[in-house]
Order: C-alpha cells, then structure tokens, then sequence
C-alpha cells in the first residue's frame, strides 16, 4: 500500500513537472498520465508477456501503443486491452509485428542504432522537441512515436531516423498534437 502511495506521488510529481515543459494544464496533464497509467495496468493485466516491450504515450485523451511485438495476437490482444480502458479519445496502434529473437550482436547494434538516430533527431535547429520523440530499434528497424507540434516536425524525425547509417527501415507514428 505504501510503495502504490509513494508511486502514484512520484507519478503525480513528475506530470505536474512535465506541465512547465509542455505548456499544458495541471489536469490535462494528470488525465493523461492516468491514462498512461491505467493503459499499462490493463497491458499487464491482459498482455503479461508483452506488456514490457510496449511504450504507452498520451497527449489530451490520445493514447499510441508503441513497440515491436512477436504476433499478431499479441497485437490485438495489447490493442483491446488499451481500448479498453475508459477515458480515452483514441487509440493509436503504433505496434509493429517482428517475431524472434535477436543476438547479443544484433542486440548492441540495434542499441547503437537507437541511439545514432534519437542524435539525429534532436541535433537539428528547433529540435528541442525531439525529445518527447520515443525510438524502439530491433533488427535494424527503428520505431519512432510520440507527440510534437508539427506535422514538419514528425516528418524531419522520420527523415533523419532514415538517414542514419545501418538502419534498414523507419517506422513513423509520432502523432501531431
């Protein structure tokens, strides 16, 4: 009981900060982080096995799902389960289907990858947004979601993610706020 008190003031402190940086109200920015909240506990709850490996974003009632899964199942299973939960306008399916398992080589690349292109996102002029800009990479194809201002915005990341060596395929779901 106590450890569900300390998070829920960590999780309530970090949205009220997050408020300053996004110019967002107070309330906008708790309903979303309820949002966020309860979407990963219904993942859990009905995805177990995939529920780590899936990022969960909310911009004013917007919820995008965004990580690499094994099956289709796995998909639509984490698919309703966020769909499920009360108080969202929308769920955004930013899930992309990749069986298998990588090596440890595979592995550090796709690290090295990730990191190469969130550089490239954020080294741009103005790209002090590409912060709030996720990437995910597994073999060699990296994921890029979030929330930005602009439609610009998103395409620039989708086009730096695309220019960074070693990167076989980009998949944009960074939504317009």
């Amino acid at each position: 009981m106590r450890k569900s008190a300390i998070a829920l003031a960590a999780s309530l402190s970090l949205a009220m900060a997050a408020t300053c940086l996004a110019q967002r109200s107070t309330g906008e920015t708790v309903d979303d982080g309820v949002l966020v909240s309860s979407t990963k506990t219904a993942l859990v709850m009905v995805a177990p096995n995939v529920a780590s490996a899936i990022n969960v974003n909310a911009h004013s009632g917007r919820v995008l799902l965004l990580g690499f899964v094994d099956s289709e199942k796995q998909k639509s299973d984490a698919l309703a389960a966020a769909r499920g939960v009360k108080g969202h306008t929308a769920v955004i399916d930013g899930l992309v289907v990749m069986p298998g398992t990588r090596s440890i080589g595979t592995t550090i690349d796709d690290q090295a990858a990730q990191s190469k292109v969130k550089a490239a996102i954020t080294s741009g002029d103005g790209w002090e947004k590409g912060l709030s800009i996720n990437t995910e990479a597994k073999n060699g194809e990296i994921l890029l979601g979030g929330f930005v201002p602009k439609a610009s915005q998103r395409d620039a990341a989708g086009k730096a993610a695309a220019g960074v060596p070693g990167v076989k395929k980009v998949h944009n779901f960074v939504q317009v706020k």
